[in-house]
C-alpha cells in the first residue's frame, strides 16, 4: 500500500512538471524564474529518491542473493545421504559460495587421537598436513568444546596460521574439521558477512550430514561394525 501512495505521488509530481515545461516551452510566464527555480529543485528530489531508490533495491538485490546462497547449501547438505556426494557437496560450497583457494575437511581418528585429511584443496605438496594432532595449538581449544577460530588478519594467513578453522559437529560429537587456509585474491584478504554466515551453517550442518552418511554407509551394507569410510 505504501508503495502504491509513493507511485501515486510520484505520478502527480511528474505531471505537475511537465505542466511547468509546457508552460516554459511556451514562453513563460510572468513568473517564470521562479517557475525554473522550483523545477530546477523539485528535479534534484526527485533524482535525489530516485538515488535512494536504487540503494534500496541493491540491498534487497543482495540480501536475496545471500537468502539463495543459504538455502543452497542447506539444500545440498541433506540432499544425500552418500559420503562421497556429502563431501562434494561442503567442498562446492566451500569453494564457490566462500571462495576458498585452499582447504581441507579433516575427520577424526579415535584410533590416532588426530584428525585425519579427508577431502581437501591445493594441499598435495604438504604432506605435513595429512594429520593433525587433536592437542595440536592449531586447533585452540575446540577439541575441548571450543568454537569457530578466526584468523584477525585473514590476507596474512598461512599453513600455520589459516583463515579459519571450523570445528564439524554431529549433535555434541566433534566429528571433524574444516580448516580454510587461503580464500581466492578478489575476496582482498577478508571474510564477508555471507561469509560469516555460510561458515556458522557449515558449521552446525557439515557434521550431521557426515556422520548421517556414515550411519548410511553402515546400514546400507547391513555391517553395523563396519568401519565408515574414513579414519577411525
Amino acid at each position: 500500500m505504501q508503495d502504491n501512495d509513493i507511485s501515486t505521488q510520484k505520478k502527480k509530481r511528474i505531471k505537475d512538471l511537465q505542466r511547468k515545461s509546457n508552460i516554459l516551452a511556451n514562453g513563460g510566464s510572468p513568473h517564470s524564474q521562479a517557475e525554473i527555480e522550483d523545477l530546477r529543485k523539485t528535479m534534484q528530489q526527485m533524482q535525489a529518491e530516485n538515488l535512494q531508490l536504487a540503494d534500496k533495491c541493491r540491498e534487497a538485490e543482495k540480501r536475496n542473493s545471500n537468502l539463495a546462497s543459504l538455502y543452497v547449501t542447506s539444500f545440498l547438505l541433506h540432499s544425500s545421504f552418500e559420503y562421497d556426494h556429502v563431501m562434494q557437496s561442503i567442498s562446492e560450497v566451500i569453494i564457490n559460495l566462500i571462495g576458498c583457494e585452499c582447504f581441507g575437511i579433516y575427520l577424526y581418528s579415535t584410533m590416532r587421537n588426530s584428525f585425519v585429511l579427508a577431502t581437501g584443496k591445493c594441499l598435495e605438496d604438504n604432506p605435513n598436513l595429512e594429520e593433525i594432532s587433536s592437542t595440536d595449538v592449531l586447533l585452540g581449544n575446540i577439541p575441548s568444546g571450543g568454537k569457530m577460530i578466526l584468523n584477525p588478519s585473514p590476507a596474512e594467513s598461512d599453513f600455520d596460521h589459516p583463515v579459519a578453522v571450523i570445528p564439524l559437529r554431529a549433535m555434541e560429537e566433534l566429528i571433524g574439521m574444516l580448516i580454510i587456509y587461503k580464500i581466492l585474491a578478489q575476496k582482498q584478504g577478508r571474510l564477508e558477512s555471507m561469509d560469516m554466515d555460510l561458515l556458522d551453517l557449515l558449521e552446525i550442518h557439515a557434521g550431521l550430514a557426515i556422520k548421517s552418511s556414515q550411519l548410511y554407509s553402515m546400514l546400507k551394507n547391513g555391517k553395523t561394525n563396519e568401519k565408515i569410510p574414513l579414519a577411525r
